[in-house]
């Protein structure tokens, strides 16, 4: 049973992955995070393949301008929670034998009510950085104080030199890893979605967002050669005050594309592309046939679609610059 995505409360649909991303920058002044709802993207793809019925189901024709959409994965247990969303792009490329549809939803730009829950199931890897680490070169653990918050099966930091003084720090970063690996039901995702503040309407009756709390320090930890790189902070509005980022989470097929396209697409999402380009940009390797396939059986039903990974989140940084703390950042990992 794959993966199944409510919305209207009345109608589903089975899906062969989601990909939701939430930008956010950082106010200047005091580096205030400045996060909106209505700003995020879910990315929504289902494939049907080698039905014996004569005609497809017109899942599509059902959408409403505005509703509540959430995935549930394949016990029932609700992973995301979208309210008040509009689908923005509806595409649904189809070749011999597969039938797609790819959803761009949007937060609803004319309601305050917009929101996102993203609770994950809970994953378990209790090697990581125990006595068989040698076997698991997990990238980093990701700590509010003591508490973790991510353990990401991927950590990839891009550090900028200062060739006169040698300082070095973090410019960019991006991280992810499944989502609840210590089974505390910890979000990454939750905890920096909490700092910011709830929507408002302006004058002209337009939403705006407000901005929120500054973010507590967080700690990048490579649990192999005991070095660290921190983030935000009370007295850290310089490392952040030209920066922006997107916090997100998905599963399915875009978990079996390569982490750099991935990357780049979140940065793309997150910069403000257009929803119809970045539908045809989403990096979903396993559904993307060559031309000659277009004319093949490729011999893939249904079950081939079927969601079998970890709900995973993550984090992506652009634009830091150098903390104001004077200290030099380690670099981590090699």
């Amino acid at each position: 049973m794959p993966y199944e995505l409510e919305f209207d409360g009345e109608n589903s649909a089975e899906i062969a992955g989601y990909l939701l991303v939430c930008p956010f920058d950082f106010e200047q002044s005091e580096g205030k995070l400045q996060i909106a709802p209505y700003k995020a993207m879910a990315f929504v793809n289902m494939v049907t393949g080698q039905m014996q019925s004569e005609t497809f189901a017109s899942v599509s024709a059902k959408l409403p301008s505005m509703c509540n959409y959430a995935i549930k994965n394949t016990a029932g247990k609700q992973i995301l929670e979208m309210q008040n969303f509009c689908a923005q792009v509806v595409a649904t490329p189809a070749s011999l034998d597969m039938n797609r549809a790819i959803w761009v939803l949007t937060g609803g730009r004319n309601t305050t009510e917009v929101s996102i829950s993203f609770q994950p199931a809970m994953t378990s890897f209790p090697a990581f950085a125990s006595s068989q680490k040698n076997r698991f070169l997990w990238g980093a653990e990701i700590k509010d104080g003591g508490e973790v918050l991510l353990q990401a099966s991927l950590s990839a930091p891009v550090y900028d030199r200062d060739i006169a003084t040698n300082d070095t720090w973090v410019s960019n970063y991006f991280a992810l890893g499944p989502a609840n690996g210590k089974q505390n039901d910890k979000s990454l995702f939750g905890w920096l979605t909490d700092h910011g503040h709830p929507l408002t309407l302006d004058q002209n009756g337009n939403v705006q967002a407000t901005a929120g709390e500054v973010l507590s320090q967080i700690t990048v930890e490579d649990m192999r050669r005991s070095e660290s790189n921190e983030f935000f902070g009370s007295n850290e509005s310089q490392q952040v005050r030209e920066a922006f980022g997107a916090i997100f989470v998905m599963n399915g097929a875009i978990a079996h594309t390569a982490w750099r396209p991935l990357w780049n697409f979140i940065k793309d999402v997150a910069s403000g592309a257009e929803p119809w380009e970045l539908a045809q940009k989403l990096p979903v390797s396993e559904l993307d046939q060559t031309v000659a396939q277009t004319a093949e059986t490729v011999e893939k039903d249904q079950t081939v679609f079927q969601i079998g990974t970890y709900d995973f989140e993550g984090i992506a940084l652009w634009n830091m610059a150098r903390r104001g703390d004077g200290e030099s950042a380690s670099p981590m990992h090699f």
